[in-house]
């Protein structure tokens, strides 16, 4: 919440943010355009970032993809 306080009125964004930031390390999402976005309130173009960390050794991986989905999802879920 320090490093995206932004995110504290919308628990379902707070809880996939704190999914990705916890399996990329916080260095990455400090640096990351996700997290940019979310400090300018641009959700869509947030959530979007989601689905651009899903590879491993430069190569997309099935996991990570379903992983990114399912925050991506979370992230932008209206009905929280």
């Amino acid at each position: 919440l320090q490093l995206c306080p932004e995110l504290a009125p919308y628990p379902h964004r707070l809880a996939a943010v704190t999914s990705f930031a916890y399996n990329v390390g916080l260095g990455a999402f400090k640096a990351s355009t996700l997290r940019r976005k979310c400090r300018a309130r641009q959700w869509k173009a947030a959530a979007a970032e989601f689905h651009k960390w899903n590879k491993a050794g430069g190569r997309p991986m099935r996991g990570l993809t379903i992983r990114r989905g399912l925050e991506c999802k979370t992230f932008d879920a209206e009905g929280w």
